[in-house]
């Protein structure tokens, strides 16, 4: 159980980094 918590941890931090990510490219997109 508790590894399983440390992953779910992983992905939801990996899944909010790619989040921000692309919030920065629709960011670099609309203003050039």
């Amino acid at each position: 159980m508790r590894q399983n918590r440390a992953a779910m941890h992983r992905f939801r931090s990996s899944r909010s980094q790619v989040s921000s990510n692309l919030a920065k490219f629709d960011h670099f997109v609309q203003n050039p």
